[in-house]
C-alpha cells in the first residue's frame, strides 16, 4: 500500500512539492503533538519550508487541519475504490467494501489518531466546529456514494 492509503498523502518524487510536504507534517505533527501543540512553525521545520511559504499555502492552522484531514479522508476512499474487487455480487462487494472501510479509517491507528484530534480540537475551538460537522457530513455522503457505486455496478453486471 501506498503512504495514501495508510491515511497521509502520498510522499513519493511525483508529489515532493510545498503543499504535499506541508500536508504530510501536517499530518505528522497532529497525530504527534495533538491539535494544540502542533504549531505552524513546527509543522513548516518539519516540511522543510518557511512559515512565509506555509501560509502561503494555509492562511492558518484551521485551514491546515481540514484541509490534511479532507486530504487523509480523499486517499482512503481512492485506496477503498482501487482495493474493492471489480466482479461479485453486491453482497461480496459490500462484504469487501465493508472490511476494506474498516481497515483504512478505523484499523489504522493513524488515520484513527488524527480524526480524534480533529475531533477533540473542534471540541475545544469554536473555530473548527462547524468545519467537523461539514467534514463529518462529507464522509457519511462519501460512504453513501460509495456504497451506491458498489450497487450500479452490480447492477451492470446483471444485464
Amino acid at each position: 500500500m501506498t503512504t495514501a492509503t495508510l491515511g497521509r498523502p502520498a510522499s513519493g518524487p511525483d508529489s515532493r512539492n510545498a503543499r504535499s510536504r506541508i500536508l504530510a507534517a501536517a499530518f505528522d505533527c497532529f497525530c504527534e503533538f495533538g491539535y494544540e501543540k502542533a504549531s505552524m512553525k513546527r509543522i513548516a521545520a518539519r516540511a522543510g519550508v518557511s512559515q512565509p511559504l506555509l501560509h502561503h499555502h494555509f492562511e492558518n492552522k484551521e485551514r491546515l487541519v481540514q484541509s490534511a484531514i479532507g486530504e487523509m479522508a480523499a486517499g482512503i476512499f481512492s485506496a477503498a475504490a482501487e482495493h474493492l474487487p471489480p466482479h461479485g455480487s453486491a453482497v461480496q462487494r459490500l462484504e469487501a467494501a465493508k472490511e476494506l472501510l474498516y481497515a483504512l479509517f478505523v484499523n489504522n491507528l493513524r488515520a484513527a489518531t488524527f480524526t480524534v484530534e480533529f475531533a477533540a480540537a473542534a471540541n475545544h475551538n469554536d473555530s473548527l466546529r462547524q468545519p467537523y460537522l461539514e467534514y463529518q457530513q462529507t464522509q457519511r455522503h462519501n460512504v453513501v456514494r460509495f456504497i451506491e457505486e458498489i450497487g450500479r455496478a452490480s447492477c451492470r453486471e446483471r444485464v
